[in-house]
C-alpha cells in the first residue's frame, strides 16, 4: 500500500526531473538554432522544426484527447494567438536575429529571458484582473539575474554591433509574451 507522502515525494521528483529536462532542452535550443542556421535559411529552418513537432503533437493529441479540434470563438482565438505570436512570429524573429554573428547564443538567451518582464507589461494592458505581487516581482528579478548568470554573456556583446538583429530577438521575446497574454485573455473571456 502506497502512502500519501511517498506519492508526493515521487510526484515532486518527477516534476523536478521534467523541469530539468525542459530547462536543458530549452536552453540548448539557442545553440541548436545557431548551428542549424549554417545550413538552412532562418524562416525555413524554423518552419521545418515546427513541421516535425506539429506532426508529433498532432499525433499525440489525436491519441490522448477525445476532441482535439477547437470549438467556438474563444478556443479558436486562443489557438490563433498562440500560432501567430508564440510560434510563427517568435521563431521567425528569433531565427532571423540569430543569423547575425553579433547575436551569440548567450546574447539571444539573455534577450529572450526578458519575456517574463514583457509578459507582465502586456498583462497589465490585456488582463487587468491579473496583478503582480511583491513575491512575483522578486521572482521575475531573480529569474532575470539567473538567466544572465547562466548565459554568462560578455557585456560588450550586448552593446556592440548587430543592433537590428538584437532588436529582432527582442521582438521575438515580445511576440512570445504578447501571445501568452492574448491566449490567456481568450481563455478567460
Amino acid at each position: 500500500m502506497t502512502h500519501r507522502g511517498e506519492r508526493a515525494d515521487v510526484s515532486r521528483l518527477r516534476n523536478l526531473s521534467l523541469f530539468l529536462v525542459l530547462a536543458a532542452v530549452w536552453g540548448s535550443a539557442f545553440v541548436a538554432i545557431k548551428a542549424g542556421l549554417a545550413y538552412f535559411p532562418p524562416v525555413l529552418f524554423a518552419a521545418f522544426r515546427f513541421d516535425v513537432a506539429g506532426v508529433v503533437m498532432l499525433s499525440y493529441a489525436a491519441y490522448a484527447v477525445d476532441d482535439p479540434i477547437p470549438r467556438g470563438r474563444d478556443q479558436w482565438l486562443e489557438v490563433v494567438s498562440g500560432a501567430v505570436f508564440i510560434i510563427a512570429a517568435y521563431h521567425a524573429f528569433l531565427f532571423v536575429g540569430e543569423t547575425d554573428p553579433a547575436v551569440t547564443s548567450g546574447v539571444a538567451a539573455v534577450i529572450v529571458s526578458l519575456s517574463p518582464l514583457l509578459t507582465t507589461v502586456f498583462a497589465r494592458a490585456f488582463l487587468p484582473a491579473e496583478r503582480l505581487t511583491a513575491v512575483g516581482a522578486l521572482g521575475l528579478g531573480i529569474g532575470l539575474v539567473g538567466a544572465v548568470v547562466l548565459a554568462n554573456p560578455d557585456p560588450a556583446n550586448l552593446t556592440g554591433g548587430g543592433t537590428v538583429a538584437k532588436l529582432l530577438v527582442l521582438l521575438a521575446a515580445a511576440s512570445f509574451a504578447l501571445g501568452s497574454v492574448l491566449s490567456r485573455a481568450a481563455e478567460t473571456d
